[in-house]
């Protein structure tokens, strides 16, 4: 829509509003996955971290630890997210109602200010969800970075397992290991290698949905600009009507004073006096 046009129009407006709103709702719908998918992942990774035993390598439960910590951050991150996002689209849908019940005509500047007053506060919540989105990108990107390096101790240790077992047997001591065995690291490292797949596939979720509040929020931006823009030319309009009118009525009073002026010379003129 070019700026100023049908920026008071009812229709001219419900044309942008409409698309915006179903924006609205779909950036509340996926930050909702996108908070449930990494919730379960936590959730997954914690049960099966306090499941090792007490006696494996520092160097893995020290990394185990980090990794849980830093999933911990971004599930909670993600969760602040979604309620941001819940915010806006539950704010947008109250501006969506109240504008379709208002009036049908062209909109006035009263009216235009308050509407401008309202998207100015959809602009607001937008701002918090990209900059919750954020922190939230960052964390997830630790979390990530956290459960690649955790992913390389369990595979080091693997292998370091296997390589003992293999030296007992040669040495007839058979394939007893203390501790967690080659097998059971090796399981967690693919456990957690899909969980790393699955967190870079919610990091694309994620920007996808930057990119939805990007979307709404430039177009909003634009909107208000037009309104404004429109707001203004409509007071120039309704001042320009009032000097017309004003001039009007000066060269009405003008024009009736010469009238009289011209009355009371021809009365003058009649020798009858005017007092």
């Amino acid at each position: 829509m070019a700026q100023g046009e049908n920026y008071s129009s009812y229709n001219g407006i419900l044309e942008w509003l409409n698309p915006a709103t179903k924006n609205a709702r779909l950036i509340a719908s996926d930050s909702s996955k996108f908070a449930c998918e990494l919730r379960s992942t936590e959730r997954s990774a914690k049960k099966e971290l306090l499941s090792l035993s007490d006696c494996s390598p520092y160097s893995v439960d020290f990394s185990g630890k980090r990794f849980l910590d830093s999933m911990d951050g971004a599930k909670s991150s993600g969760d602040k997210l979604k309620s941001k996002c819940d915010a806006l689209c539950k704010e947008w849908k109250k501006f969506a109602n109240d504008y379709a019940k208002s009036s049908k005509g062209k909109k006035e500047s009263t009216e235009l200010d308050k509407l401008l007053k309202d998207m100015n506060k959809l602009l607001k919540k937008c701002a918090a969800c990209r900059q919750q989105y954020s922190v939230t990108q960052e964390k997830l990107k630790t979390a990530i970075n956290d459960c690649s390096l955790f992913v390389k101790e369990l595979e080091k240790e693997a292998d370091r397992k296997r390589k003992e077992k293999s030296a007992r047997k040669l040495k007839g001591y058979g394939a007893a290991v203390v501790g967690l065995g080659a097998a059971v690291l090796g399981r967690l490292s693919d456990k957690f290698s899909k969980d790393r797949g699955s967190m870079k596939t919610m990091r694309r979720c994620l920007m996808q949905l930057s990119d939805l509040i990007a979307s709404l929020e430039r177009s909003t931006k634009d909107m208000t600009r037009s309104i404004e823009n429109g707001r203004r030319e409509r007071v120039k309009d309704t001042t320009r009507s009032k000097e017309q009118e004003n001039k009007k009525l000066k060269d009405t009073i003008r024009s009736q004073e010469q009238e009289n002026e011209k009355l009371k010379e021809q009365l003058r003129k009649a020798g009858i006096s005017d007092d």
